[in-house]
C-alpha cells in the first residue's frame, strides 16, 4: 500500500470515527431533551389540597361531628346526674350513726356507686374516643375519594396534602418543633390549589348517597 493510500485511509478512519462521535452526542443530547421534557410534564400537573379545609367545609362531616357533639353531651349529663345522686349519700352518710347498721348499708351503697360511675365514665370516654377515630377515619377515606376524582377528572398527575404553615397556631414550641421537621411539603403555589373543587366533588358526592338513601323511603 502505497503512502498516499495509507493517509487517505487513516483519513477515511478518522472521519468515520469523528461522524460516529457526533451521531452518538446528537442521539445523547436527543435523548436527555426528551427525557426533561417528559420528566417535566408531569410537574405541570401537579397539585395540592388542604385536607383541613376539606374536613371543616364537609357538610356530611359537619353533621357527623354536631351529631356526635350531642351524643357526648347527653352522656355527660347522664354522668352528672350520678354524680348529683352520690353527693348526696355523702351528705346522707355524713348525719348518720357510724355505728349503725344503716351508716355501713349507706357505705355499701357509695361503694357500689362509685365503682358504677367510674366504669361508666371510662366505658364513655372509650366509646367516645372510638367514635372520634371512626368519624375522622371515615372523611379521610371521602377525602381521597373525592381527589381521586377530581383528579381524574382534569387529568392531573398528583394531588398532594398541603402541609401546616409556619404561621399556623400550636399548642406549644415542642408541638410546633415536632410537627414542622415531620412534614414531607415545605410550600405549595397557591395557584395549584385545587382544595375548592375537592369540597365541591366531596359535598356533590354526599348530596347524591343522601337522594339514593331517600329513595326507599318514599317508595
Amino acid at each position: 500500500m502505497t503512502k498516499l493510500q495509507l493517509s487517505n485511509s487513516k483519513w477515511a478512519l478518522r472521519s468515520n470515527m469523528r461522524n460516529t462521535f457526533i451521531i452518538v452526542l446528537l442521539i445523547a443530547l436527543t435523548s436527555s431533551l426528551i427525557a426533561n421534557r417528559n420528566a417535566t410534564e408531569p410537574q405541570d400537573m401537579v397539585r395540592y389540597v388542604d385536607f383541613s379545609r376539606c374536613m371543616s367545609e364537609s357538610v356530611v362531616h359537619h353533621a357527623a361531628v354536631e351529631n356526635l357533639t350531642a351524643n357526648i353531651a347527653q352522656i355527660r349529663q347522664q354522668l352528672q346526674q350520678q354524680a348529683d345522686v352520690l353527693q348526696k349519700k355523702y351528705s346522707e352518710l355524713e348525719i348518720k350513726d357510724p355505728s349503725s347498721e344503716s351508716y355501713n348499708a349507706l357505705r355499701s351503697q357509695i361503694k357500689y356507686a362509685e365503682e358504677a360511675l367510674k366504669f361508666d365514665g371510662q366505658m364513655a370516654q372509650r366509646r367516645a374516643s372510638d367514635q372520634e377515630n371512626e368519624l375522622f377515619a371515615r372523611v379521610l377515606v371521602q377525602i381521597n375519594q373525592a381527589c381521586a376524582a377530581v383528579g381524574e377528572r382534569n387529568g392531573y398527575s398528583a394531588l398532594f396534602a398541603k402541609e401546616m404553615g409556619p404561621n399556623a397556631q400550636f399548642p406549644d414550641a415542642a408541638t410546633k418543633v415536632d410537627v414542622l421537621s415531620k412534614r414531607t411539603l415545605n410550600w405549595s403555589n397557591p395557584a395549584y390549589d385545587v382544595t375548592d373543587q375537592v369540597i365541591e366533588m366531596l359535598n356533590a358526592s354526599a348530596a347524591q348517597q343522601s337522594r339514593v338513601e331517600e329513595l326507599p323511603q318514599q317508595q
